[in-house]
């Protein structure tokens, strides 16, 4: 007990010591200098706790920027998606429209189909239509799109579907002429790739630039059904025919819905 007295009291003689000196500022060099000491040892710590705030604050900037374009990504994704939608209803509108005008306004006894198979890399230049023989459809009739185009033939019928075969096969000849009556000839499918007018006259008018329609000529194909349009002269003014490379009308790749003429 005596002990803790004597330490008490020279603790309370220490302190009444320090109290009187820093009265009359004794100490101050010493708080100054423990203050700078304190400040040079904490400035390191200081600077490395900066760092990691300010890495933390960047982490978490970053973090939530990947989340925000992850959320923007998908919205883009989604409405992507939906004008896809949109514009890929607005075109089978359209191609409806005009073939319910075509169809309201032709004389002809048409039966409309849809492509339900085309396998344009074949050189045969085959489409499977989901009507068939239940539907009145035989071989030989023809196939047109909206307004009169002319696309194929029948050659195949079973009872729900039919087979056409496109006016670009290779095995196709289609009586044809220009649409002022100056030229006739024989347009034939190039393997898919396209149509070529040949079997023309040198003694007729045939330039860049007509239009081609069915003749009607041999019965095989309706008259006045358009073909396409005449955009090269092969031939020279030696040779015994004039040939020339027709596009066709129609885009054979993109077709939908068709009709077909029943005799």
């Amino acid at each position: 007990m005596p002990q803790n007295l004597a330490q008490i009291s020279l603790a309370v003689f220490a302190l009444i010591i320090l109290l009187f000196l820093q009265g009359f500022g004794v100490l101050g060099p010493v708080i100054d200098g423990s203050r700078l000491a304190a400040n040079f040892a904490i400035r390191p710590a200081a600077a490395v706790l900066e760092k990691t705030r300010d890495f933390t604050v960047a982490f978490f900037s970053v973090h939530s920027l990947v989340s925000q374009n992850e959320i923007l990504t998908n919205k883009v994704h989604s409405l992507s998606a939906e004008l896809a939608e949109a514009e890929q209803a607005r075109e089978e509108n359209r191609i409806l429209r005009e073939a319910l005008g075509f169809q309201g306004e032709t004389k002809l006894n048409l039966t409309p189909a849809q492509v339900i198979s085309y396998d344009y890399l074949n050189f045969d230049q085959k489409a499977i239509l989901n009507r068939g023989r239940d539907d009145g459809l035989a071989v030989g009739d023809n196939v047109v799109i909206s307004p009169g185009i002319l696309v194929g033939i029948i050659t195949d019928v079973s009872g729900k579907t039919s087979e056409m075969e496109l006016i670009t096969s290779s095995n196709m000849a289609v009586n044809g002429r220009t649409t002022d009556g100056n030229a006739t000839g024989i347009v034939r499918g190039e393997h898919g790739l396209g149509l070529l007018l040949d079997q023309v006259s040198q003694t007729e008018s045939l330039k860049k630039g007509d239009k081609i329609v069915t003749s009607g000529l041999g019965g095989k194909f309706i008259n006045n059904f358009f073909v396409g349009t005449v955009v090269e002269i092969r031939s020279g003014s030696s040779e015994l025919f004039q040939t020339a490379s027709i596009i066709p009308a129609a885009d054979f790749r993109n077709l939908e819905i068709v009709f077909v003429v029943k005799r």
